[in-house]
C-alpha cells in the first residue's frame, strides 16, 4: 500500500538499479487502472477493447526460475492479478515452488491446461463504484519514452495551429486520458481556450454615471459600464498556470503569457514588454516537462 496522510497520497519514489524491475513495477500498476477505466468508459478506451497494456511474457520471468506472479491491490478491494508460467500449465502437473500462497494458487487454478499465463481481472468489472474513483481523483501516467519535438527541430510546432477542445458529453465516454506521452500541444489548445473564456464569460465590469453637462447643474449624461478585471473558474485556472511559470523559470515579477493572432497563434512568455520566450516550444527538455506536469493535472481536474 502506497503511503497516505489521511486523503492526501505521499510523494513515493522507486529506486534501483538499472533492469531490477521500476519500469515493469509502474506497468502492473497502469495496466490496472487502463482496465478499470476501459470497464469504466467504454466508449474512451486508450486500449484496444479487450485487450491490455502490458504484455505477459515469459521473457519478463528471472534467469533460474518457472515463473514470475503479481497481484496489485488498489482502494476499494480493487485488485488486479497475473501470472506467468515459462511453459503450458499442463506440463507442470503440479504447481511450481514457490506458488504457495492463497493469491498464486487461486491464479493457478484458474488458468487453463493450455495456456502458460493467466490475468485475474475480477474484482474491476464487479465493482459498481469505479466512476466515482475516476472522477474524483486525477490519474495520470507520464511514460518514460515520451518526447516533446523542440522548435528548432520542428518548424511546425512554431507556426501550429490551434485546436478547440471538443468535449464529449456522452454515457460512457470521457476526455481524460490516463497515458499522457506529448501533451504540450494540448496543454497550448487548452490554455487558450481558458482565455478565451475567461475574457468573454468572465469580464467583470460597473455601472458609473458619466455626466456630459459641464456645469453640473443639470445633470445630463449616461451609465457606461467600467471595466473591473476577470473573474471565474477560467481566470482562477489561468493564475495558477501563471505562478507554476513563474516558479519554472524564476520570474516573479510582472510573468504574463501572450498569445499571437490567429495566422501565428502561438503561446509566448512575456516580463512586462520584454518577450522571454517566443515560443513554449523552445523550453529546455526539462522544462517542458516539469510544464507538462503541472499543467496537464490542472487540465485533467478541469475537463
Amino acid at each position: 500500500m502506497l503511503p497516505f496522510d489521511h486523503e492526501r497520497p505521499k510523494s513515493t519514489v522507486f529506486v534501483g538499479a538499472n533492469g531490477s524491475g521500476k519500469s515493469i513495477l509502474l506497468s502492473h500498476i497502469v495496466n490496472g487502472l487502463l482496465l478499470a477505466k476501459q470497464h469504466t468508459y467504454p466508449g474512451s478506451p486508450e486500449v484496444e477493447i479487450d485487450k491490455v497494456y502490458k504484455l505477459r511474457s515469459p521473457q519478463y520471468i528471472a534467469l533460474g526460475k518457472d515463473f514470475y506472479c503479481a497481484r496489485v491491490d488498489y482502494t476499494n478491494s480493487l485488485w488486479i492479478g497475473e501470472l506467468q508460467l515459462n511453459r503450458q500449465k499442463q506440463v507442470f502437473g503440479e504447481p511450481p515452488a514457490g506458488i504457495d500462497n492463497a493469491d498464486m494458487k487461486t491464479l493457478w487454478d484458474n488458468m487453463e491446461e493450455t495456456e502458460a499465463n493467466h490475468l485475474s481481472t475480477m474484482s474491476l468489472f464487479e465493482h459498481t463504484g469505479l466512476k466515482n474513483n475516476f472522477s474524483d481523483n486525477c490519474i495520470l501516467y507520464f511514460p518514460p519514452d515520451r518526447y516533446e519535438d523542440p522548435a528548432w527541430l520542428n518548424e511546425m510546432n512554431l507556426l501550429s495551429k490551434a485546436s478547440h477542445l471538443n468535449l464529449s458529453h456522452l454515457e460512457g465516454h470521457t476526455d481524460r486520458k490516463i497515458i499522457n506521452y506529448s501533451p504540450l500541444q494540448e496543454n497550448q489548445d487548452w490554455l487558450f481556450e481558458l482565455a478565451y473564456d475567461f475574457s468573454v464569460f468572465e469580464l467583470q465590469t460597473s455601472p458609473v454615471f458619466v455626466n456630459f453637462n459641464r456645469d453640473g447643474n443639470s445633470p445630463q449624461g449616461r451609465t457606461l459600464s467600467v471595466f473591473q478585471g476577470y473573474s471565474g473558474k477560467s481566470k482562477t485556472l489561468f493564475d495558477l498556470v501563471l505562478q507554476v511559470m513563474g516558479l519554472l523559470l524564476e520570474k516573479d515579477d510582472d510573468l504574463r503569457l501572450s498569445i499571437g493572432p490567429r495566422h501565428d497563434r502561438r503561446l509566448s512568455v512575456m516580463v512586462g514588454d520584454q518577450r522571454l520566450i517566443p515560443n513554449i516550444f523552445q523550453l529546455s527538455s526539462g522544462e517542458i516537462s516539469l510544464l507538462n506536469l503541472f499543467l496537464t493535472i490542472l487540465r485533467d481536474f478541469d475537463l
